[in-house]
């Protein structure tokens, strides 16, 4: 019975002695600080366009930057070609006239360096269609934007199909001419599109149609690239 209780009080003493070993380590993992590091990227060439009555929504304007870290400075070498918005840590690029500039940005002990380009408005497109419904690309030699009757197309489902002019495909908004879909597959980018009273835009891809509902004010936008230049344009479809 005395070996009983003495291996019971020993086993005891063991647990306890387990516990606090194993709450000593969780305390010691807890209290060392974790480094993260900071991860920036940068498009180090861009080639963007000045739009007929330049600054609308609906014009494209390039991200240049993204970083998780701290931002110390950014600089233009000719601030006359355009103007750069810090937005959360996201520097964007506005044009205000044709022409080239260098951007300088420092995030922490590195610099980083992006060479601008930009350049005048082009109608990229020959021809689109819409539902049933071709419409000549003369609807964009004006600017990027063509507006149709949203009547024509209200509760109707419809896809989108663009003749674009030699040298100009398809893209996102970041210059790819291919990205995975909602189904994890590699296909072609075609356009955003919104319904009246939405706070985002969703993806339609190639082959893809969607039913035009809401009201007024449902669009579409497509970016295009051209293969020669690098020059990305985004168009759009307005149903008023």
């Amino acid at each position: 019975m005395r070996n009983t209780a003495c291996n019971q009080r020993f086993a005891k003493s063991v647990r306890k002695c387990m516990v606090l070993l194993l709450a000593t380590m969780l305390l010691t993992v807890l209290s060392v600080p974790v480094c993260a590091k900071d991860i920036t990227t940068i498009q180090k060439n861009v080639v963007t366009t000045l739009y007929p009555n330049q600054g609308k929504a609906y014009h494209h304007f390039p991200l240049i930057l993204n970083t998780s870290g701290k931002i110390k400075g950014y600089s233009l070498s000719d601030k006359s070609i355009g103007t750069i918005k810090n937005v959360s840590n996201s520097l964007i690029f506005y044009p205000k006239k044709v022409g080239k500039t260098t951007l300088k940005v420092v995030v922490g002990n590195k610099t980083y360096k992006s060479n601008i380009t930009v350049k005048k408005y082009k109608n990229p497109v020959s021809s689109f269609k819409i539902g049933n419904q071709t419409v000549s690309g003369k609807k964009f030699d004006k600017n990027s934007l063509c507006k149709l009757d949203y009547s024509k197309f209200k509760n109707k489902k419809v896809s989108l199909k663009f003749k674009l002019k030699k040298d100009w495909v398809l893209c996102t908004a970041d210059g790819k001419t291919s990205c995975m879909n909602y189904n994890s597959e590699k296909t072609t980018p075609l356009a955003e599109y919104v319904q009246a009273g939405w706070m985002s835009t969703r993806s339609m891809f190639k082959g893809d149609s969607v039913k035009v509902q809401g009201g007024k004010g449902f669009f579409f936008e497509v970016c295009v690239k051209n293969k020669n230049t690098s020059q990305i344009e985004k168009l759009r479809i307005q149903l008023n």
